[in-house]
């Protein structure tokens, strides 16, 4: 299904019928959302600006992979990791080919690291999003992401829930915009969404592969159960086009194939919080996510 917003996009899901554009916002971005716990939403930023952000992803990965800029990010500063846990670090941000090569896997906090990714997040066609979507007014920077996914050897990502990390009292107060970087489809390891499955709540995670420890996924039998069953008739894929934005709950289950493809599958992630959402700060006090916005780096200039 297919509607026009407000800027220009379209935003679609897997099911439902043909709809007439409408000049406001609509209405159904927000119903999809509510319904399937995730919604697409085609053309929100030009392919060129895609373009120019992935250039400065590639490079901010392989800085970061070669152990030139890992840190650790602190409110008042910055401070070196210790060696094996920055060894450790290194080593979740890679992907590793059968030749051996090594390809950027992902980034956090690009946020802070470039002004490509703060002119993304704080994009106003994006928050207005984001807000739509929670159905609040105003929204922060919570936390953000970068995923590289390289050509022929990017790894999966099994299902998994945003809250179970975050662990909020109530996962309807965050959301994740997923910007594509570039066309994701089947071949290059789009995501995939259990439709619905942001109305249970957070399941267990547990880690299901040694050699993959950053890898904490929703259990089997949480999956499975979410899924419709073995054959899983919940699972939708989620292929957008360069430019797109997948927006999801935070409690929705999702996840991602390998790329098999000869292509990259670069994706920017950004979770915003209601500005008024009650959120912990880092020594476990409650805060409005708008004073944690305030005291967090996401609230600071990038370096480059």
């Amino acid at each position: 299904t297919s509607w026009h917003s407000r800027f220009g996009a379209v935003a679609h899901s897997t099911t439902g019928s043909q709809m007439e554009p409408t000049s406001a916002y609509p209405e159904a971005t927000r119903a999809t959302y509510d319904e399937m716990g995730w919604v697409v939403v085609e053309g929100v930023f030009a392919a060129e600006q895609m373009d120019a952000v992935a250039a400065v992803a590639t490079e901010c990965c392989r800085r970061e992979a070669s152990g030139e800029s890992i840190r650790i990010l602190q409110v008042d500063g910055e401070a070196d990791l210790p060696a094996q846990l920055k060894a450790d670090t290194i080593a979740s941000l890679v992907d590793h080919g059968p030749d051996g090569q090594n390809l950027p896997r992902k980034l956090d906090a690009p946020y802070t690291k470039h002004v490509a990714f703060q002119k993304v997040a704080r994009d106003p066609r994006l928050m207005a999003l984001a807000a739509e979507c929670l159905g609040c007014c105003n929204v922060v920077v919570l936390t953000d992401q970068l995923f590289m996914k390289p050509p022929r050897f990017g790894s999966a990502k099994p299902f998994h829930q945003d809250n179970f990390y975050f662990g909020l009292v109530d996962s309807g107060v965050i959301v994740t915009c997923w910007v594509a970087l570039e066309d994701a489809d089947s071949k290059n390891g789009c995501m995939k969404y259990i439709d619905r499955s942001h109305r249970g709540g957070i399941v267990p995670h547990v880690n299901t592969d040694p050699l993959s420890p950053f890898n904490l996924d929703a259990s089997p039998d949480a999956v499975r159960e979410r899924g419709g069953g073995e054959a899983m008739p919940n699972e939708r894929l989620a292929e957008v086009k360069k430019g797109g934005v997948i927006v999801h709950h935070g409690a929705s289950l999702h996840g991602s194939g390998p790329n098999t493809s000869d292509r990259w599958r670069r994706g920017y992630a950004i979770v915003y919080a209601a500005a008024d959402a009650v959120v912990f700060d880092r020594e476990d006090r409650v805060l409005l996510a708008a004073a944690h916005y305030k005291q967090s780096w996401y609230n600071q200039e990038a370096r480059v």
